[in-house]
């Protein structure tokens, strides 16, 4: 899934991101729906199988709504990168409170500091 989501070599110093394999996947996505749904609605009620047919369906709709997001009109845009957020949770888990202010205090710390170190090097300091 994550190959889908690889930015485009020449691209990448663009203001505008291009993700040339999200079209394929999403078009792959798109084609397994129906078997995954049966697959899901066949599966034991709890069991491995219907978890994973779930995930691999989420995968799917977060690899479909990040497509989207790439093409919607301006006043779609709040809304579908509310859902693709929203996709995102169900996949990866919401990061606990603490932990995200504490990745934002080092990198915080450490941009402080790189940039106390290069004005320190400068002659006129």
């Amino acid at each position: 899934m994550l190959k889908a989501f690889e930015r485009a070599e020449q691209l990448k110093d663009s203001a505008v991101l291009s993700y040339p394999l999200l079209e394929i996947e999403e078009q792959y996505a798109k084609d397994q729906d129906n078997r995954i749904f049966t697959e899901f609605l066949e599966s034991e009620p709890g069991g491995v199988r219907e978890d994973e047919r779930a995930r691999v369906a989420a995968v799917g709709n977060f690899i479909r709504t990040g497509r989207l997001l790439q093409h919607v009109s301006e006043g779609q845009r709040e809304i579908v990168a509310n859902r693709f957020t929203e996709a995102s949770k169900e996949l990866y888990g919401v990061p606990e409170p603490h932990r995200v202010a504490h990745k934002l205090w080092q990198n915080l710390n450490t941009k402080h500091v790189a940039y106390l170190a290069a004005i320190s090097c400068h002659k006129d300091i």
